[in-house]
């Protein structure tokens, strides 16, 4: 087992990325794990969780400067610094967020697929087909996932989106 330091685990040289985790006790904690130094920090997610209005995963943006959090209605957008909202998201989806590499866009996969500008959340391209689980291709040009048929039995495949192309909204 080699140690978080270990040069050949990091692939980065000396870049220092955060790893988020959060805290499913009830007590809102944010935890930022910082592998080449080992370093913990945490902080209160700053965000009122009610009910059975719960997350199941998070992304975080192209430049490590957001995270996407969806919640059961919506997905709320925090600063990764201050772990506060800035925005929150209408969309209902119990998926991870899929963001492009390049920080273009990201993928939400809720009543279909929506790939959304990432600079101001407009709609870029949407559709209805039945996908979810996500992720673009280095360039950000693809975005490929698990799409699935409505209708019985259900027969999954490989949905790519090609966002290079005239059909994008």
């Amino acid at each position: 087992n080699r140690a978080p330091t270990d040069p050949a685990l990091s692939g980065t040289g000396d870049i220092n990325y955060a790893v988020y985790f959060y805290s499913m006790s009830g007590d809102r904690g944010m935890y930022k794990y910082y592998p080449l130094t080992q370093e913990l920090d945490s902080a209160d997610l700053h965000y009122e969780v009610t009910g059975y209005d719960f997350f199941r995963s998070l992304s975080i943006s192209a430049a490590g400067e957001l995270i996407y959090m969806p919640f059961e209605a919506t997905i709320v957008v925090f600063d990764s610094d201050s772990l506060y909202p800035q925005t929150t998201l209408p969309y209902k989806t119990r998926y991870p967020v899929a963001v492009s590499p390049d920080g273009r866009y990201i993928a939400i996969f809720a009543a279909g697929v929506w790939v959304l500008n990432s600079s101001d959340y407009s709609v870029h391209y949407h559709d209805t087909t039945n996908a979810a689980m996500g992720v673009f291709s280095a360039n950000g040009m693809r975005l490929y996932a698990r799409g699935s048929e409505l209708e019985p039995p259900h027969t999954a495949y490989l949905y790519v989106l090609d966002l290079s192309g005239p059909e994008a909204v």
